[in-house]
């Protein structure tokens, strides 16, 4: 795809366009990005006019596309990553959880109804899917989803362009969701499938959380958290009755 000749500036359109960033940023302000690579113990800006023969870019050197006027390393680390090592033996972007505070939970939460339906689905009939062509079966043992579930099991394309928009300092929609080892959310089978709202979830218009279980009854799409990442699941198999 690219060779020697490749100029720095062709290689920022590049990474524009299959990342699709964007242009400008929350304020209106066209954004410039720039390629770095590590120098001693500092970062070195690469000159866009000059291509990767010229600069002497050696094979799998680490190069950090950053937003100019928010150079991402020079400010507090992201939610999703921190910013990249100067030391040696050492590897870009590795995460790190922030601590977050969260309000205690109530007292006595809701525990999941269990009542006895005339039918039910099959455990094996719950599927979720995390982006486009993205699936994943329920196991019987139900299902945790939390943002390092999503971040490990979403396409790398889609990963990919998630991380981008946080290293040039817009939001992503996957900080919205909670790194809770409880699950933002769960999905369990107690005879029916339900829909544990652990921490705030969106179906349509309709808030749910602190625990609200939700009887799964048809496909339903949800937001964890606001304006955070949607997720479509699917009750789609054979039928038992009693």
């Amino acid at each position: 795809m690219f060779n020697v000749d490749t100029l720095i500036s062709d290689l920022i359109t590049y990474c524009k366009r299959d990342l699709r960033l964007p242009e400008q940023d929350s304020t209106g302000e066209m954004i410039r990005y720039a390629f770095y690579r590590k120098q001693g113990v500092g970062m070195e800006k690469l000159n866009q006019s000059h291509s990767l023969r010229i600069l002497r870019i050696k094979k799998h050197e680490d190069l950090f596309l950053a937003n100019e006027g928010r150079i991402w390393w020079q400010g507090a680390p992201s939610s999703l990553h921190t910013p990249p090592p100067v030391g040696p033996g050492t590897e870009p972007l590795n995460p790190h959880p922030p601590v977050t505070v969260r309000p205690p939970p109530p007292a006595n939460p809701p525990k999941p109804p269990i009542p006895p339906p005339s039918t039910y689905p099959v455990p094996s009939s719950c599927s979720v899917e995390l982006a486009p062509n993205c699936v994943f079966q329920v196991p019987e043992i139900g299902l945790k989803i939390n943002r390092e579930y999503l971040i490990q099991n979403l396409p790398m394309s889609v990963s990919a362009r998630e991380r981008a928009l946080v290293l040039v300092g817009m939001q992503s929609r996957l900080e919205a969701v909670s790194r809770s080892t409880e699950g933002h959310c769960m999905l369990i089978y107690r005879q029916h499938w339900y829909l544990v709202a652990n921490h705030t979830i969106y179906i349509g218009s309709n808030k749910h959380s602190h625990g609200e279980a939700l009887p799964l009854e048809q496909t339903v799409t949800i937001l964890l958290g606001r304006a955070g990442w949607p997720i479509t699941i699917r009750l789609h198999s054979t039928v038992i009755t009693r």
